[in-house]
């Protein structure tokens, strides 16, 4: 499905991509509301002291660790803003990131697996300029990987994860922006198909004979009857 383009002067113009050079000039300064970012910090966090997670046993032994999935990463009680007296516009931002995901085990026998709950915590303590210091101006994403799994004699597992966080201080302001006007109506949406009669009413027909010695490729050549 592709956005729908609106012409601007001699430019077609919609999201994606901008050829060089084809950047009409805007029709119109506009005024919007949206998060402005102020500042944004980086960091990786390696949870290499995870204390080992106990499961029991529901697939054949024995049992390897096959990597982890479905990561929720939330901070469930909020950060804490507090200014910093001697750094104008500066704030000490504290929170505690909640990581929940499902380890993976197999049976190394049947193929089968098993899916463990694992939760962990981690704290950040960051310094960001943010001119408005309150919590509602945080904003993070993250993303998480396993870097290390096993599986140990007494039904246990060790688990190590990397964390990717990305920490914003982003306040509601109104922006003037240069603008192309309002975005053309989209095509229409292209419905999954429920009724298969539907779907076999619209696909190209099979082909009913079979091919002739010049359809072949690479075609025949009778002047070689031994090439191949």
């Amino acid at each position: 499905m592709a956005f729908a383009k609106k012409q601007v002067g001699e430019f077609q113009i919609g999201p994606g991509p901008i050829e060089p050079g084809r950047i009409p000039n805007p029709i119109e300064i506009a005024c919007i509301i949206t998060d402005k970012v102020y500042d944004a910090c980086s960091q990786r966090v390696c949870l290499d002291s995870i204390s080992p997670v106990s499961f029991c046993p529901r697939i054949p032994t024995p049992i390897e660790f096959d990597g982890c999935q479905d990561f929720r990463i939330t901070v469930p009680e909020g950060f804490t803003v507090s200014p910093i007296p001697d750094r104008e516009g500066f704030a000490r931002v504290r929170g505690t990131f909640k990581v929940c995901f499902n380890a993976i085990l197999r049976s190394t026998g049947t193929n089968n697996t098993q899916l463990v709950p694992v939760i962990t915590t981690f704290d950040k303590d960051v310094i960001l300029y943010i001119p408005q210091p309150c919590p509602e101006n945080i904003r993070f994403e993250a993303v998480a990987e396993c870097l290390f799994g096993r599986v140990n004699a007494n039904n246990t597992l060790d688990v190590i994860v990397g964390v990717y966080v990305i920490l914003k201080a982003a306040i509601t302001v109104q922006l003037m922006v240069p603008a192309y006007g309002f975005c053309p109506t989209p095509p229409e949406c292209e419905e999954f198909p429920t009724n298969v009669c539907e779907e076999f009413m619209t696909s190209p027909f099979p082909e009913f004979f079979p091919p002739q010695l010049f359809d072949i490729d690479p075609p025949y050549d009778p002047g070689c009857p031994h090439c191949e």
